[in-house]
């Protein structure tokens, strides 16, 4: 009995052993096949946002599902062919940074142009910098109506190929050093909160050609703020509370062509304030409280082509005003306070006046006769008579002594001698030194053309009827010759509060400049401006002074 129990122990203690081995052999491979299992299960599991502890599945950006806080719009819309362009909405209050929706961007890594417009539920307070340095391709961004009170250092990363950046009504306020420091080519902060521009706001921004910063609160611009933007073209501040300008804030800009300061606050400006910007050429300064322009105000803006002053303060004009901008063929003072012009103002600009491109705007209500009408000088094919003068003061008021252009003057003591049979210019030349004494004639210049005509300018206009009574008698058989006629220039004016007739008009022009006995004055015409028909002061007139016995 005893050695049967024995026995019955010594064979459960080796069935014993042999579970033992069997379960240390299994155990390993058991845990390497858990841990592939665990692999596979994490595999299968959706994307996760960093810092997040909730996954969800990562939706194709273009998908439009309603229930996300962001909906896009993708244009091709098609999903299997990657989108170039994006219309997106937020309808999410609550969208921070890590938030899940924007993941979605990661679908569509080949956009070229993003719009993001925030919806009256939604809100967003930052640039989702973490989106757009994923775009490599993205070449426009937009973000409209959000509530964005900072733009961030570098908030757009670097993206070689952005070109434009809009970022309308997003209650801006500050914008940070190198916050577009990138490779833009147009900016637009219009309609935001910007009071100050730090002075590194605009730097590396090599290629900027377009900046607008049009209704924000600027009140001052800092020296040198613009220094680095060598490329810019067109600079909009319109609806700022700008009040003082200085030559050191344009610093940078003489490529600018386009500079819009509308509707800001300033009063006066000073000597040479934009002989910074040579390649000017238009110059808005409207609506503004401007009451006086020092004498060199626009000195250095040579190639200035049109220049607004209309609506602001000006009750005068200083003497020699628009020498520094000789090139200007539009020029708009309506709407001003002036009580006096005289011809002495307009002098620089007399040559670009008799263009017929040209525009001089000077509409405003007639006041006690201070306000003086504008007379031109006719030449005589403007109204058939070989007796009209060929020169006349283009102003002439009570104030001023008759004066005229330069362009009228030149054109006077000119001289035209045209062979009456065609031949080469050498023979005219030996012709002319041969019967004329330059000496005695008190010849300036002469011009031979290649078709044998020849230009001679004398000193005065006396000198130049005297050469032309000697050609007459010596050189008639061979030339006819001619005083050079005079320019055909049109000038607008206006500001009558009342239709007023042709008659009327001579009677006030007559009256205002103390013309001589009979002033023989001719209208050319008088039209109603369509486009403002419901304006009181809507009557335009075009004149023309036949003789005013200079």
């Amino acid at each position: 009995m005893y050695s049967t129990l024995m026995t019955s122990a010594a064979a459960y203690q080796n069935v014993a052993l042999v579970l033992l081995l069997l379960c240390i052999v299994t155990s390993p491979t058991e845990s390497r096949f858990r841990e592939k299992e665990s692999k596979k299960t994490k595999s299968a599991q959706p994307n996760l946002i960093p810092g997040s502890n909730v996954g969800m599945p990562l939706m194709n950006l273009c998908s439009g599902d309603r229930e996300m806080k962001l909906v896009c719009h993708c244009s091709p819309d098609d999903p299997h062919v990657k989108a170039q362009k994006a219309n997106c909405w937020i309808f999410g209050k609550d969208l921070p940074r890590k938030d899940a929706n924007w993941l979605a961007f990661q679908t569509q890594t080949t956009l070229e142009q993003l719009k993001i417009t925030v919806q009256k539920i939604g809100n967003l307070t930052y640039i989702p910098s973490d989106v757009i340095v994923t775009l490599k391709y993205l070449k426009q961004l937009t973000i409209e109506y959000g509530m964005i009170p900072d733009l961030l250092n570098y908030a757009f990363g670097n993206l070689t190929d952005l070109r434009n950046i809009t970022l309308h009504k997003n209650q801006i306020r500050i914008v940070h050093p190198f916050a577009f420091a990138n490779h833009p080519e147009e900016i637009s902060l219009e309609r935001n909160e910007i009071i100050e521009l730090d002075k590194e706001a605009l730097v590396r921004l090599p290629q900027l050609k377009r900046l607008n910063l049009d209704f924000n609160n600027l009140t001052m611009l800092h020296d040198d703020v613009f220094v680095d933007l060598t490329s810019l073209d067109e600079l909009k501040l319109e609806s700022n509370q700008l009040s003082v300008l200085t030559r050191e804030i344009f610093k940078g800009l003489g490529n600018l062509r386009f500079l819009k300061l509308t509707a800001n606050s300033i009063s006066y400006i000073g000597d040479t304030v934009f002989a910074e910007l040579w390649s000017l050429h238009e110059l808005d300064l409207d609506s503004n409280h401007i009451e006086k322009l020092s004498a060199r105000a626009f000195d250095g803006l040579n190639n200035l082509r049109r220049l607004n002053l209309e609506n602001n303060r000006l009750t005068r004009l200083e003497r020699g005003i628009f020498t520094g901008v000789p090139a200007v063929l539009s020029l708009n003072l309506n709407s001003n306070q002036l009580e006096t012009i005289t011809y002495n103002n307009f002098l620089p600009l007399m040559d670009n006046l008799v263009n017929s491109t040209a525009v001089l705007h000077l509409k405003g209500q007639l006041r006690s006769g201070k306000r003086r009408f504008l007379t031109v000088p006719p030449s005589s094919d403007n109204f058939g008579n070989e007796n009209t003068p060929k020169s006349a003061p283009l102003c002439n008021f009570a104030e001023t002594h008759p004066a005229k252009s330069n362009a009228i003057v030149k054109r006077e003591r000119t001289v035209i001698i045209k062979p009456i049979e065609q031949q080469v210019a050498t023979v005219t030349k030996q012709e002319i030194q041969g019967k004329l004494d330059p000496v005695s004639l008190r010849v300036k210049e002469v011009y031979y053309r290649p078709n044998g005509e020849a230009t001679v300018r004398c000193d005065s206009r006396e000198s130049a009827l005297k050469l032309l009574s000697t050609v007459k008698a010596n050189l008639s058989e061979k030339y006819n010759a001619d005083v050079q006629k005079a320019l055909k220039p049109r000038v607008k004016v206006a500001g009558f509060t009342d239709d007023i007739t042709a008659e009327n008009f001579v009677e006030k022009l007559i009256q205002q400049n103390n013309f001589p006995q009979p002033a023989n004055l001719t209208v050319i015409r008088i039209v109603r401006n369509e486009k403002h028909t419901d304006n009181p002061m809507s009557t335009w007139v075009g004149c023309a002074a036949r003789s005013l016995n200079v």
